[in-house]
C-alpha cells in the first residue's frame, strides 16, 4: 500500500515529495479513517444493550478500531492540535518554541508517525485493564445486591448435601438454599470452525431460592427448576433464540451432553452466570458431589443470636458460619483476569519496542536538519530544547487522545454494566500507564537527539538522508 503512490507518480513529483511531505491526505484515506473512527465509537454503545463478556470484548475492540481510524487520519488530527499549540510555544520559548512549532506544523505526517504507536499503547492498556476491573466490579456489586441470605455456611472442601436438610430443620430458619458452583460447555459452529466456550453456572434448589437469592427472574418460574430443566440468563436465551419450554442443548462441565427444558430466564447474569441448573444435577456432574455453600435466611420473628448459635452447633466438622458476603465467582474468572493481564503486559511490551524504534528512527533521520540549524546559528542547547518541546508535544497529544479514545468506550461499558460512567479500578494504574508512556517517549527522543548531535555540523550536513 505504501509503495503504490511512489510507483505511479512522475519522478519529479516523487523527488519533491521526498524533500517536502504532502500537505493533504488522499480522499480515500480520509474517508476510510473517519469511517473507522465512527464505526468504533458506534460499537462502543453495544454494552448498553448487550451485557456480559461479549459486551466487554466488543468495548475493547471498539477502542482498537477507533485507534486504527485515528492512525489512518493521524496527520489531520495532529495538524489540528499543532495549529493550536504552535503559537503558545513560540511566545513562551522565543527560539526553541518557534522552531518546535514550525517543525511540527511542517511535518505533521512525521509527528503522526511518532504519536500513533504511543497513543495505541496507552489506549490499548487502559481499555484492556479497566474493562476487566469494571466487569469484575459489576459482577461483585450485582452479587452483593442479589444475595439476600442472612448466613453463609461453608467448609474447607465443600459441604455435604445433608447440611442443607439439617439446616432447614433448625428453629428460626425460613430458607436453606444449597449452592453448587460449576461450569458448562457450549459448542457453536461457524462455517467449518467449531467454537467451544466454558461458561460459569450455578446449581440451585429452585423451590428454596426465594428469600436467599434474587436472580431477577423475568420469565418462567424458578420453582420449576427440578429434574431435567435449566434456567438461562436473558442475554443467553436471546443469543440462543430460546423461549420457555424449549429444549437447550450443551455439555456439562465433565463433558456429558445435556438436553434440558428451559423453565425460567433471569437478568442477574453477572452474579450467577448464564446457566442455572437443578442442584442435584449440578452435584452429579461436578466431581465431588458436594455443595459449595448453603445460604440461610432467618424467619422474620426469629432471634438472630439463637439461630446463629444453633447453626454453629450443627454436628458437621469444619462447617463455618459467616455473615453474608458476595459469593466468590470461582477461580476461573480470577484466573482469566490474571491471564489477561499477562497477555496485556506482553503486548504492551512489544508496543513499547515499536514506540521506541519509531521515535528513535524519526529523530535520528533528522541529523542533517540539526546540522543545518547549527550551521545557521542555532546553538546545540537550543536544538536540544527544541527537541524536548517536540517530545512533550508528541507525548501530550498521545496521552490526551489515547485517554479520550479509551475513556468513551469505558464510560459506556460501565454505564451498561454498573449504571455509572466512572470506570472501576485503581487510579494509580492510569497514572502508571501514562507515566510509563511519557518516560518512554521522552527518553527515546532525548537519547536519539543526543546521539544525532554528537557529530560536527560540517560532517553531519554531508551525510545521506
Amino acid at each position: 500500500a505504501a509503495a503504490r503512490r511512489p510507483s505511479t507518480i512522475r519522478p519529479v513529483e516523487a523527488l519533491g515529495e521526498a524533500a517536502v511531505e504532502r500537505r493533504e491526505l488522499g480522499r480515500g484515506r480520509s474517508i476510510t479513517g473517519w469511517s473507522l473512527v465512527f464505526a468504533g465509537f458506534a460499537g462502543a454503545f453495544v454494552p448498553l444493550f448487550l451485557r456480559g463478556e461479549i459486551g466487554t470484548a466488543i468495548s475493547t475492540m471498539a477502542t482498537l478500531v477507533v485507534v486504527i481510524g485515528l492512525a489512518v487520519v493521524g496527520p489531520q488530527v495532529t495538524a489540528l492540535v499543532v495549529r493550536v499549540l504552535a503559537p503558545p510555544l513560540g511566545r513562551v520559548w522565543r527560539i526553541s518554541g518557534y522552531l518546535a512549532g514550525a517543525n511540527a506544523q511542517a511535518n505533521t505526517r512525521r509527528l503522526a508517525a511518532a504519536v500513533t504507536p504511543l497513543m495505541l499503547s496507552i489506549a490499548f492498556a487502559l481499555a484492556t485493564f479497566y474493562s476487566q476491573t469494571s466487569s469484575t466490579a459489576a459482577a461483585a456489586e450485582e452479587t452483593a445486591r442479589s444475595t439476600t441470605a442472612d448466613y453463609v455456611l461453608s467448609g474447607p472442601a465443600g459441604v455435604s448435601p445433608e447440611v442443607a436438610a439439617a439446616v432447614a430443620r433448625v428453629p428460626g430458619v425460613a430458607t436453606a438454599t444449597p449452592v453448587v458452583r460449576t461450569s458448562v460447555l457450549t459448542v457453536s459452529t461457524v462455517g467449518d470452525s467449531v467454537d467451544v466456550q466454558r461458561k460459569s453456572a450455578q446449581g440451585l434448589a429452585g423451590e428454596q431460592v426465594r428469600g436467599a437469592l434474587e436472580l431477577g427472574v423475568d420469565g418462567g418460574r424458578l420453582a420449576d427448576l427440578a429434574g431435567d430443566t435449566v434456567a438461562l440468563s436473558r442475554s443467553e436465551a436471546d443469543w440462543l433464540d430460546k423461549k420457555i419450554g424449549d429444549e437447550v442443548t450443551f455439555y456439562f462441565g465433565d463433558g456429558v451432553p445435556a438436553k434440558l427444558r428451559l423453565v425460567a430466564t433471569y437478568t442477574h447474569d453477572l452474579a450467577f452466570g448464564d446457566f442455572v441448573l437443578p442442584v442435584a444435577l449440578a452435584r452429579e456432574h461436578n466431581g465431588g458431589r458436594l455443595d459449595d455453600a448453603v445460604l440461610v435466611r432467618r424467619s422474620v420473628n426469629a432471634d438472630p443470636a439463637a439461630v446463629s448459635s444453633a447453626l454453629r452447633s450443627l454436628p458437621y466438622p469444619g462447617l463455618t458460619v459467616d455473615s453474608p458476603a458476595p459469593a466468590p465467582e470461582g477461580g476461573d474468572r480470577q484466573a482469566q483476569f490474571y491471564l489477561n493481564l499477562v497477555a496485556v503486559g506482553v503486548i504492551v511490551g512489544y508496543l513499547a519496542i515499536s514506540v521506541a524504534n519509531t521515535l528513535v528512527l524519526t529523530t535520528a533521520q533528522r541529523s542533517r536538519e540539526f546540522a543545518l540549524l547549527r550551521l545557521v546559528g542555532t546553538t546545540r542547547r537550543q536544538v536540544t530544547h527544541m527537541m524536548r518541546l517536540e517530545a512533550l508535544v508528541t507525548v501530550g497529544i498521545a496521552v490526551v487522545v489515547g485517554t479520550v479514545v479509551a475513556l468513551v468506550p469505558l464510560a459506556l461499558l460501565n454505564l451498561g454494566l454498573r449504571g455509572s460512567p466512572v470506570p472501576s479500578g485503581p487510579l494509580s494504574v492510569y497514572f502508571g500507564i501514562i507515566g510509563g508512556a511519557a518516560v518512554l517517549g521522552l527518553v527515546a527522543m532525548g537519547l536519539s537527539t543526543w546521539v544525532a548531535l554528537r557529530a560536527r555540523p560540517i560532517d553531519a550536513i554531508g551525510l545521506r538522508e
